[in-house]
């Protein structure tokens, strides 16, 4: 049992997206685990000094919850690096679920997480940007309704 939880936790993660800001010094990061199932899913949160690491140890653990509690899909967590008090929040979390919908539209899901609300974040903006739910890409890859 060991051996198979030390090869989990050293197995490099499906897929990562890398994203740089334009217009301020913010990173992301989605981390797909995997996608068992054909989606990933994962909420998205925002602090400074936030790493590709963590995000990835995060994605991790969500794929271990979706094993446990179900749909049988991949795990993932989106992360930005930057300090969610910093009045540009918002103009940051715009140009990210831009340039992230596409992938939220097919195989990821996302929520509220860390410094990121749902109602008041997440939702505004994925709608925003022709997504009908967040969850869209869990609906569309693993339960196949597009």
């Amino acid at each position: 049992m060991k051996e198979l939880l030390r090869a989990f936790e050293h197995k490099s993660p499906e897929i990562v997206f890398e994203w740089k800001d334009s217009e301020t010094d913010a990173r992301g990061w989605i981390v797909i685990n995997s996608l068992r199932g054909g989606a990933a899913g994962g909420g998205t949160r925002m602090r400074a000094g936030l790493d590709r690491h963590e995000v990835e140890s995060l994605a991790k653990t969500m794929e271990v919850k979706f094993t446990v509690s179900g749909p049988a899909i991949g795990g993932a967590k989106s992360g930005i690096d930057f300090d969610p008090l910093d009045p540009r929040k918002n103009e940051v979390l715009e140009r990210w679920f831009k340039v992230v919908t596409p992938l939220l539209k097919n195989y990821y899901g996302t929520g509220g997480d860390l410094n990121i609300d749902e109602i008041h974040d997440v939702i505004p903006l994925t709608e925003e940007y022709g997504l009908w739910h967040p969850q869209e890409g869990i609906l569309n890859g693993h339960f196949k309704v597009n």
